[in-house]
């Protein structure tokens, strides 16, 4: 754990997780914020540095974009290929499976030639709305498309909180693994809730996972 002046502060990844349920933009909001200035957020809690740059380093800091989750945001802004051209190329590299695709972009499969930069490793972010159908397709030629009905967004809050996840770590590790002994994930329940959901009652990662609620319990 980090230290400083005799506090003891949570984990990086679990304060990051946290923080990044905040929804805040950039460092001078998260300044404003661990300063108590912006009164719309819950407080700080205690057990997370207002520096936590300084605190953090050397345990996993890799900017305040990477803490705060504004990374992906940029990583928008970049000029990738074309949906259709990434995905034929990454066709012809003969992945079976996410997980392979995982180890390939961390650069595990030594036999397949490096991911080009223009090429995301968030595919379906980066190409939402733009070709995107899901990542079987995206590996392989040979997908058949199902058509799921998206959960209703209230139906799907009522159910994520039920399940009481306690970060945004969790909930990806849920959707894509679920090894912790859960309920069994819907299909019909949404990857990415906040681009799902964007138009239908999405607000934050705290009202998703009712964070409010777990942190009292």
């Amino acid at each position: 754990m980090g230290k400083g002046r005799k506090i003891d502060y949570r984990p990086f990844e679990s304060a990051r997780d946290y923080c990044k349920a905040l929804n805040l933009r950039n460092k001078d909001e998260w300044t404003r914020y661990a300063k108590g200035e912006m009164p719309e957020k819950e407080q700080k809690p205690k057990d997370i540095p207002s520096r936590v740059d300084k605190i953090y380093k050397g345990q996993g800091w890799d900017g305040f974009d990477d803490f705060l989750g504004t990374k992906k945001a940029k990583e928008l802004k970049k000029n990738f290929r074309n949906f259709e051209k990434a995905r034929a190329l990454v066709r012809n590299l003969r992945l079976t499976s996410e997980e392979q695709w995982l180890d390939y972009i961390e650069g595990k499969l030594e036999d397949k030639p490096k991911l080009p930069a223009d090429i995301p490793t968030n595919p379906d972010e980066i190409y939402y709305n733009k070709g995107w159908v899901n990542m079987t397709d995206f590996l392989s030629d040979h997908y058949q498309p199902e058509v799921i009905e998206q959960m209703p967004f209230e139906q799907a809050r009522e159910f994520v909180h039920s399940l009481k996840l306690k970060s945004i770590h969790d909930w990806e590790s849920y959707r894509n693994e679920n090894k912790n002994g859960l309920p069994e994930c819907p299909a019909q329940l949404p990857v990415w809730p906040p681009r799902a959901y964007k138009n239908s009652g999405w607000t934050s990662w705290a009202d998703w996972l009712n964070l409010s609620f777990n942190k009292r319990n």
